[in-house]
């Protein structure tokens, strides 16, 4: 038995699991891979069949055997690895689902468009927040507003095609950020010097000295000493006067 996952999100799913198809039990080898790819706006979704499969689970004592699994619980898997916390659409989740038939169907398209449209306007509207901030969106916020409107980077300055020259690797998490990046936008980790104006901890200009102490005048008391202003001018009277 089969079961088909349908997907209209902008982005490709890759997954490998250690199954191995029904009908080939026995045999070495313990992995299929599952790949998705990325749907273009306005065309049809893509489609992935699975099949049931057998998984190798552990005993005990480097003992394994196989475990028949379902070709719907493969994919009920598939979609949780691949789209986390997106929202859930009935037996799918916005953007992606397992179609009640062998193709996806007009109904089933049109309701899981409306959901993305929905999820992606959140994003944007996430984007932009961050952006207002002086912090840097996401890449799936950018997906979002290009996938809601194509021409968006004509009016969303943060919204742009990233060239690869314009590009450098993380050293910490290897994923693409700008160029000039400070901080990584996936990490969060800083990976590059603070500007000279901004490195409050170690200023590019030394402080200037402070201005010496300001003495105070000497004017002459009553008894001809010398004393300094705000000094008391009353006269000392002996003792036993």
């Amino acid at each position: 038995m089969s079961v088909t996952i349908a997907s209209i999100y902008p982005e490709a799913f890759f997954a490998v699991r250690e199954l191995r198809a029904v009908g080939h039990e026995g045999e070495g080898g313990y992995r299929t891979t599952y790949n998705l790819a990325a749907a273009p706006r306005d065309g049809d979704p893509e489609i992935l069949v699975v099949d049931d499969a057998y998984e190798r689970v552990y005993i005990s004592d480097n003992q394994y055997d196989d475990r028949f699994t379902k070709a719907e619980d493969i994919a009920k898997k598939l979609i949780r690895q691949w789209t986390g916390d997106m929202w859930q659409v009935g037996e799918g989740q916005a953007g992606i689902w397992i179609c009640a038939g062998p193709l996806p169907t007009a109904e089933e398209k049109a309701r899981h468009t409306a959901a993305q449209e929905q999820m992606f306007e959140g994003l944007a509207k996430h984007g932009e927040a961050l952006f207002a901030s002086h912090e840097p969106p996401p890449e799936i916020c950018k997906k979002a507003v290009l996938w809601l409107d194509p021409n968006a980077a004509a009016t969303h300055p943060w919204v742009k095609e990233r060239k690869k020259q314009d590009l450098k690797k993380c050293p910490l998490c290897k994923k693409l950020v700008e160029q000039d990046a400070i901080f990584c936008e996936h990490c969060n980790q800083q990976i590059a010097a603070l500007p000279a104006h901004l490195n409050f901890s170690n200023p590019a200009t030394p402080a200037a000295p402070l201005p010496p102490p300001i003495k105070s005048p000497t004017v002459t008391g009553p008894t001809g000493v010398p004393m300094s202003v705000g000094q008391s001018k009353s006269t000392p009277v002996p003792l036993g006067a």
